[in-house]
């Protein structure tokens, strides 16, 4: 009984956190990109690792990202990680080993509770000073090492003790309601090695102040994505994994009866006169022409209110050939080239309404590196992308040997 008055005690606080938390003022914030610079990215972060490591994802299946927290854990770090009990597909064999093996190591593994559909978000916290945050997976195609192929994905390491508390906050909260994962006998597969992928997007560090907001599903995604979208006066770029052309059920659901708050918001947006665009994944099961709420479907719809309306507003399917990802995973938005969305955020209804997602609202320099990504992906010839094009810019240089894992067979 005491345990379930903690656990009441711990959400009450949260919920009233979130309701009364704006903003954060980070000094130090490092970009990075998937494929060319994730791990790079999951690197710099696990450097500033001193004591403690706390890790809520909603899948972690890389060898390669695991052999980096093994190295942890080697030297005595304190790590705790919740990870989402049943995925989509199932809870692939390779995690479970992963899982195990970490925690035969010295870490806690906890398996989210049923509070919310997914626990699908993607962040660490190291020492309570330092937040990573991320638009992927933990896997191999989120975190491939550099060089290799993956999807396109956005993410950063923020440096700030304030808002790391925060969600040092919420990962206890969320902890208090999840199970101890039991490890098991285990065969861990390395990682298979990816097709050559050359990366275009480098870690790139910037100095500053920089307003950091929290974005939170349930709690506070759908007003403050809301918001973000609203405050644009100039341009907004969107780059998503899917958005669904409306709400509701797919057979009985439409525009006008169950319309899809986010992308009503972007649309209403250009009607303002803002530029908007709109790009999305183009993976078979995205773009099938018979289901209503596909991306096929989704750009349809927007260009073809562009058409009729006449507003700078165009949506596309991304063309993954040409920029070599495997295809667009990002959760990503981007508005006057000044505020950028990193989170783990899709674009349907259960995503901010019944899932625990997590992400932050960047202002400042930062936004410009995701503008850039952005503008790629689109389409821009690529010395637009070039990150070097602002002095506000400092670049890591990463350099190292590529990290081999070791496979472990243990018994429990």
């Amino acid at each position: 009984m005491q345990g379930k008055w903690r656990v009441i005690a711990a959400i009450i606080f949260f919920i009233t956190l979130s309701g009364t938390v704006a903003g954060f003022s980070a000094g130090e914030i490092t970009t990075f990109t998937s494929p060319d610079s994730s791990f790079a990215g999951f690197n710099a972060f696990t450097d500033t690792v001193d004591s403690t490591l706390y890790l809520s994802v909603y899948e972690l299946s890389s060898p390669d990202v695991a052999a980096e927290i093994l190295e942890l854990l080697g030297e005595g770090k304190e790590i705790s990680i919740i990870v989402d009990k049943s995925p989509v597909g199932g809870f692939p064999d390779n995690e479970k080993a992963i899982l195990s093996i970490l925690q035969v190591n010295g870490a806690t593994v906890y398996l989210a509770g049923d509070e919310y559909r997914f626990h699908h978000g993607k962040y660490a916290v190291a020492d309570n000073e330092t937040l990573f945050i991320a638009t992927e997976n933990l896997g191999p195609t989120g975190f491939p090492l550099t060089g290799s192929k993956g999807n396109r994905g956005w993410g950063a390491v923020i440096e700030d003790p304030d808002l790391s508390e925060y969600f040092t906050r919420l990962f206890f909260t969320d902890r208090a309601m999840a199970q101890k994962f039991e490890a098991d006998e285990f065969d861990l597969k390395p990682s298979a090695g990816g097709e050559v992928f050359t990366p275009v997007f480098r870690l790139t560090r910037f100095e500053g102040g920089f307003e950091v907001t929290p974005v939170v599903a349930p709690d506070n995604a759908v007003p403050r994505i809301l918001s973000l979208l609203d405050s644009a006066n100039e341009t907004i770029y969107i780059e998503q994994f899917y958005i669904y052309k409306y709400w509701g059920k797919p057979k009985t659901g439409s525009v006008e009866k169950n319309p899809n708050l986010f992308l009503e918001a972007a649309i209403d947006a250009a009607r303002r006169g803002v530029t908007v665009r709109i790009l999305m994944d183009s993976t078979w099961y995205n773009i099938e022409r018979d289901d209503p709420k596909s991306n096929y479907n989704t750009a349809s719809y927007v260009n073809d209110v562009a058409r009729r309306e006449g507003l700078d507003l165009e949506a596309r399917l991304v063309d993954t050939g040409r920029i070599g990802v495997k295809k667009v995973h990002a959760k990503g938005v981007v508005v006057d080239e000044n505020l950028v969305l990193i989170s783990s955020v899709n674009w349907n209804e259960n995503s901010p309404r019944n899932n625990r997602e997590v992400g932050v609202i960047i202002e400042g320099a930062p936004a410009e590196y995701f503008a850039s990504v952005f503008l790629y992906d689109w389409g821009v010839p690529a010395d637009h992308a070039d990150t070097g094009g602002t002095s506000k810019i400092f670049y890591i240089v990463f350099t190292g040997a590529v990290i081999s894992i070791f496979i472990v067979r243990r018994r429990r």
